[in-house]
């Protein structure tokens, strides 16, 4: 009896092909089979050993599909994966990830790649601090005072927007941005620009005049 192939699957990549099964992939001759391979970086036969696996499992468990996604990584993850859990954090969907991949630059894929794990929260904290003193900065250039902090609550009322973002990022509290757009923001760092567009009255000018941050 020829010896069964062992899938070592990464979290990612089991995540998207159970969205994909709940999708109605769960037929070895289904056409959604190769997509989800060239999504996951897996061969076709590696899908369908996956689709026969869960099968098997939930004949035995039906609450085994929710278990795929805890499978533990016993090998190095990918630049690829980081890149997708990324993008999966900014609410961008599973469909684009590898075509998002392939466009990026050489550089960009290097920079995912030197990575040696997940963004843990910690990682990702200290992405998220990086973009907030560089909107500080900005902000504090747009208004010629030194120190000053972006008041985000304030954004339409004194008509705060930021120039040179990244396609489709819009400014916002960077406890909302994902890794990836994080990233992103940083790389283009000197092409951001504050511009406040309306003249504020009085009571609104003060506003501008924000705390000086903190160590």
């Amino acid at each position: 009896m020829p010896k069964r192939q062992r899938l070592d699957l990464l979290a990612t990549q089991v995540e998207l092909l159970t969205e994909y099964w709940q999708q109605g992939m769960r037929d070895l001759s289904d056409s959604r089979v190769a997509e989800a391979a060239v999504s996951a970086h897996l061969t076709e036969n590696q899908v369908k050993v996956w689709i026969k696996d869960t099968w098997t499992k939930n004949s035995t468990s039906a609450s085994t599909l929710g278990k795929l996604k805890n499978i533990s990584c016993k090998r190095r993850v990918s630049g690829y994966n980081l890149y997708s859990s990324s993008l999966k954090k900014d609410g961008i969907g599973f469909r684009q990830w590898a075509t998002k991949w392939k466009q990026l630059s050489d550089e960009k894929k290097k920079f995912w790649e030197k990575e040696d794990k997940p963004s843990t929260s910690r990682s990702l904290k200290i992405l998220k601090k990086e973009v907030r003193a560089i909107f500080n900065e900005k902000y504090s250039e747009a208004v010629k005072k030194n120190n000053q902090r972006l008041p985000y609550s304030k954004l339409n009322e004194l008509g705060i927007s930021m120039l040179g973002l990244p396609s489709g990022v819009f400014l916002k509290n960077p406890a909302a941005y994902g890794a990836c757009i994080c990233k992103d923001i940083i790389s283009c760092r000197n092409q951001l620009k504050v511009v406040i567009n309306r003249s504020a009255p009085e009571s609104e000018k003060d506003m501008l005049e924000v705390v000086v941050l903190e160590d």
